[in-house]
């Protein structure tokens, strides 16, 4: 029976080509974030974390494809189509 090297399952060549392409967002300013990261990277997703709406807002790029996951009050913000201005309430 041939060895097999878990390093050589993991590159790119042997993944999941949705996995490859996709792009879990986490929008979380709790301390789960990193852990919802760790999680779902451990699964072989690409991983990208944002501490806010506003940042998500201002730094994500909707051209990658993939999807986002986050605490409800953390999504309060709204991204206009028709400009790149972004309406967020005030936290106080």
């Amino acid at each position: 029976m041939e060895k097999i090297n878990l390093s050589d399952l993991l590159e790119p060549e042997h993944m999941d080509p949705v996995k490859r392409i996709a792009l879990i967002r986490i929008v979380d300013d709790g301390g789960v974030r990193e852990s919802y990261k760790f999680l779902i990277e451990s699964e072989g997703w690409r991983v990208k974390t944002y501490p806010s709406a506003e940042a998500f807002l201002e730094e994500d790029d909707p051209t990658v494809p993939g999807c986002g996951a986050g605490a409800s009050r953390a999504w309060s913000c709204t991204r206009s189509s028709s400009s790149s201005q972004t309406a967020c309430p005030s936290s106080s």
